[in-house]
């Protein structure tokens, strides 16, 4: 699993990073018939990101944006990554609104009692998941939980493997993968 971040201050279109970040990783990989091709990205039926040529049908992955910052994760299976700025001032009010709203009661009775930082940090799970799972938001984000009943966030949910996101920028992150306990092997600012 690599994972590619840049601090986008130029506000780059998000498609123009994904093409060099994917070129980039091809580069890397040794994927001579993919860097020879014009990358062609289309959208599956709930908006979920995906290559069209069929030599990278075995590569996977998915973007988030805040602010000025902007991530790729890239592997051979599903993955859903998704980052929130730690600078952003969302009111306590409007945290528990949203989170009355799209969290389960386990969730938002954590967020009453903990705050800022694990409303944010069950989000970026939440949204990694329904990424890596391609719903999107057609998702009912009630119908899960990020955490556990003792409160601690769940390394897997549904299956599927979430767990922070290691960057070293001033991000809340998470990520999401189909492969049990996959690890990222590569971060590269870009």
């Amino acid at each position: 699993m690599y994972l590619y971040y840049r601090e986008n201050k130029n506000q780059e279109e998000s498609q123009g990073l994904l093409k060099e970040a994917l070129r980039k990783h091809a580069r890397k990989k040794g994927l001579q018939e993919f860097l020879q091709s014009e990358i062609c990205v289309s959208k599956g039926i709930h908006g979920k990101p995906y290559i069209e040529q069929p030599c990278m049908d075995n590569l996977h992955f998915s973007i988030s944006h805040t602010g000025i910052y902007w991530v790729c994760l890239i592997d051979g299976g599903e993955v859903g990554v998704d980052i929130e700025n730690k600078t952003r001032n969302l009111s306590e009010a409007r945290i528990l609104n949203i989170a009355r709203r799209f969290f389960s009661e386990e969730e938002l009775n954590a967020v009453k009692k903990q705050g800022k930082e694990t409303f944010y940090q069950i989000w970026v799970r939440k949204e990694a998941f329904i990424k890596c799972k391609g719903t999107g938001l057609s998702e009912n984000l009630k119908s899960f939980s990020a955490i556990d009943e003792d409160g601690n966030y769940k390394k897997t949910i549904k299956g599927l493997w979430v767990q922070s996101l290691p960057l070293p920028i001033p991000v809340y992150g998470a990520y999401c993968s189909a492969l049990k306990e996959a690890q990222i092997q590569h971060i590269e600012n870009f």
